[in-house]
């Protein structure tokens, strides 16, 4: 930020606040709020921050403070004190309490980014439905109410927009196959014949018989990236089958993302197998472990993990975790459906860690990520152009 700017001095504003009430004032209804706003958000900074074990409460404090735009502070100095604290304190509870904060990891330092405030919603709940005829169901255009028959199968879509399977007839035909697909900037969910749960993200497919019932298994293929809760059913397997990957389960939570070469399998709940076509390689998972397979390299691998951050998206947060600039960039594009061009490419390697509400427009999480980095995001059509910013 330009040395020029001036920052609201938070540590005087709530050592004033907390004299004046200790001394007997009568604080206005705005200045109380203000007062009792900062004094949560204070003790609760370490809360906020557990997932980021290297970054300190003291810091995220100063950071915080820092962070309020400097001519959102001038506007707001222009007008009457009353109407500074209101709109000063509305600030920062949403900057610390509503979305979620960035760090920009340079070499040698790491550097915090707060996140704005929410703005338009251009991650979209939608997917395609493709029919065993043929015939595809855009689901963001379909009303409320069923939507086919097959095998005996209602599908109907639900009043909250995810879609629904249940068996009317489990002596009809079982091969009819479907496809719930969705694009970049789409996620869906739908509840499967059995009653799991399958949450879609962005430029995705989920496959599988309409019954649910292969061979007396609960077969489906994944391309893409999900998160399951399969029901329990220990005489009929539940298998999702990647691009040279089966994982068994019986009944538990799981992710799969499966975007790229390399497969992670992120265990959540129960115990699952991870088995690699034709290799003979398998790996149990428990709780809090995750398998890595290289399709290319042919390495299955098991680690501890903090499950969080591979599995937040469901629940309509971006988490990241020290990843690079190229896989982070990567992910947003995928889910506001950008291409992205780096003008550099040393700038792919950088690294970051930070967490947003998916509620975000694009704009704000770029303009987030930029404040404290020397990064510039320009958008052009459907297209973000990653470059260093010549103003630091």
């Amino acid at each position: 930020m330009d040395q020029n700017n001036k920052h609201i001095n938070w540590d005087d504003l709530l050592t004033d606040l907390e004299n004046d009430q200790s001394d007997g004032k009568l604080l206005t209804s705005e200045e109380q709020e203000l007062l009792t706003e900062l004094l949560a958000i204070k003790a609760e900074a370490s809360d906020v921050l557990e997932n980021y074990k290297d970054y300190h409460t003291k810091e995220h404090w100063q950071e915080m403070k820092m962070r309020i735009d400097a001519q959102e502070y001038q506007r707001i100095h222009r007008k009457r004190f009353k109407l500074w604290l209101r709109i000063a304190a509305a600030a920062v509870i949403l900057l610390v309490l509503g979305v979620g904060m960035f760090y920009f990891n340079k070499p040698q330092q790491e550097e915090p980014i707060l996140a704005a405030l929410n703005d338009t919603t251009l991650i979209k709940q939608g997917a395609t439905l493709t029919l065993a005829n043929g015939k595809k169901i855009k689901l963001s255009s379909e009303t409320a109410g069923e939507l086919a028959k097959e095998a005996g199968v209602t599908i109907t879509k639900t009043e909250d927009g995810q879609l629904n399977y249940e068996i009317q007839n489990s002596g009809s035909d079982n091969n009819r196959i479907n496809t719930l697909s969705t694009s970049r900037g789409e996620t869906y969910i739908v509840t499967l014949p059995d009653k799991s749960k399958v949450w879609l993200n962005a430029a995705s497919s989920l496959t599988y018989s309409v019954s649910l019932n292969d061979n007396g298994k609960r077969l489906v293929k994944l391309k893409g990236e999900a998160y399951f809760e399969v029901s329990k059913d220990k005489a009929h397997p539940f298998i999702v089958k990647t691009d040279k990957q089966e994982v068994e389960v019986l009944g538990t939570s799981f992710n799969i993302n499966a975007y790229s070469s390399k497969i992670q399998t992120t265990l959540v709940a129960g115990r699952v197998s991870v088995d690699i076509e034709g290799e003979g390689k398998q790996l149990i998972l428990i709780p809090g472990q995750q398998a890595n397979f290289d399709k290319i390299g042919g390495s299955l691998e098991k680690r501890e993990v903090d499950v969080f951050p591979y599995v937040a998206w469901k629940d309509g947060l971006f988490v990241y975790q020290n990843v690079k600039m190229v896989e982070l960039m990567d992910d947003l594009g995928r889910q506001y459906d950008y291409e992205i061009v780096f003008k550099n490419q040393s700038l792919k390697d950088l690294h970051f860690t930070g967490r947003a509400d998916k509620s975000e427009s694009i704009q704000s999480i770029l303009d987030i990520i930029a404040i404290t980095s020397d990064l510039k995001f320009t958008i052009k059509g459907r297209s973000i152009i990653v470059e260093r910013s010549t103003q630091r």
